[in-house]
């Protein structure tokens, strides 16, 4: 097995592979800088502040080193989840070979998928506004047992059309 398919067999080669589209890397990092700016602007003054700017202005030091651990904090949590998140992009994956369709997303509630292509009973492509400008979608995925949801998957219309292509010819050759 290659590094790129671990959980795909080699005698079984990857037709297509989807995975999240790139822009989603971006815009989670988006959040945290927009938090880092006041972070930086209210340490550095809570840092100059001196006692004439006390009695100047009548700010309480202490409120301003408050507000500059508040934006500390929120920058944190924006920069821890726009960790997991961009990890959680980076293992969500779909495969599609000529008689199964294999794929994962998640961390921590981590769903997986692999079954036969002919199992699935119902296949639906979504997208938003963005979705249909930027090229990406949501593919929900119904087998026999279970739905399955693969948000934001780059060219998520040809995944479909090659799906629905693959299901017309098992269809075809079944009834010859």
């Amino acid at each position: 097995m290659n590094n790129n398919n671990q959980f795909m067999p080699v005698y079984e080669p990857v037709i297509r592979e989807g995975k999240s589209h790139p822009i989603f890397y971006i815009t989670e990092w988006i959040l945290p800088v927009v938090f880092l700016i006041p972070t930086i602007i209210q340490f550095s003054k809570a840092n100059s502040y001196t006692l004439y700017d006390y009695i100047v202005t009548g700010e309480d030091p202490n409120a301003v080193r408050g507000l500059a651990y508040f934006w500390l904090i929120l920058f944190l949590l924006t920069f821890v989840f726009g960790i997991i998140d961009c990890v959680s992009m980076a293992m969500r994956k779909i495969q599609i070979t000529q008689s199964r369709i294999r794929g994962r997303s998640g961390i921590t509630n981590m769903s997986s998928l692999d079954d036969m292509i002919s199992n699935i009973t119902d296949i639906d492509v979504r997208h938003g506004v963005l979705g249909g400008a930027f090229g990406y979608g949501t593919i929900i995925i119904t087998t026999v047992s279970r739905k399955y949801r693969f948000k934001n998957i780059k060219d998520a219309d040809s995944l479909i059309n090659i799906i629905n292509g693959i299901k017309a010819s098992m269809s075809g050759t079944n009834q010859s």
